[in-house]
């Protein structure tokens, strides 16, 4: 079941204001103390930035993902963490204290909202034992199949085309663009993927989960 079938969703999206951005343009940087946003068209990068300009891409956002959340916390939560569109994108934003009383009101709702919370907080936790037991060709496989069900990723006749250059997949997977570089050698080599400019065709997305699903951790 979709969250848009949320009969709480669907009163937010007709009662919010609403607001398109253009291709990297930031929607939200740091936390927002009067609203929670929710993606309705588009994708966005949830990114963690660091003191030196140095930042991690932390997953894509998707129509159906809120964000800001950090609003409902006393104190507020989100210090370092932005938003920024990757393509077009539409997001509908809510007073924080309308939200809280939409959640407090609809239980079913609010289970919804905690199963994707807890969903995005599983992937974090995963990232980071990824971290500590896969090597970089094994966290790059492990990303692309995960980026196959992302809502830009386009199924084509021989695979999974992915839009994604080797800087955003460095930040993801958490080492240097030349690791991705090699990661991705190695893998085209395995004739997993086929790398050409900003696009990545995922060739055997089953296999490649399946590959490192069986790594060490």
């Amino acid at each position: 079941m979709s969250i848009f079938d949320q009969p709480a969703v669907q009163r937010l999206v007709a009662q919010a204001g609403k607001r398109t951005f253009r291709p990297r343009q930031l929607i939200l940087r740091g936390p927002d103390a009067s609203q929670v946003h929710l993606m309705l068209e588009g994708s966005a990068s949830l990114i963690l930035e660091h003191d030196g300009g140095q930042h991690a891409v932390l997953g894509y956002l998707s129509p159906g993902d809120f964000f800001g959340e950090g609003a409902l916390c006393e104190p507020r939560v989100g210090e370092g963490l932005a938003v920024r569109a990757r393509g077009l994108a539409a997001v509908a934003s809510v007073d924080a204290e309308g939200f809280r009383r939409m959640v407090s009101g609809d239980p079913a709702f609010a289970l919804a909202l905690i199963d994707q919370l807890t969903r995005r907080l599983h992937r974090r936790h995963r990232q980071i034992a990824d971290l500590f037991f896969l090597d970089a060709t094994e966290r790059v496989r492990r990303t692309l199949c995960e980026l196959c069900s992302d809502s830009q990723a386009q199924t084509v006749a021989d695979g999974v085309l992915l839009h994604i250059n080797r800087l955003e997949l460095a930040a993801m997977v958490g080492c240097s663009r030349e690791m991705v570089a090699r990661a991705l050698r190695t893998l085209e080599a395995e004739q997993v993927i086929r790398t050409e400019g900003h696009e990545v065709l995922v060739r055997r997305p089953d296999v490649s989960a399946s590959a490192v699903g069986s790594a060490p951790g």
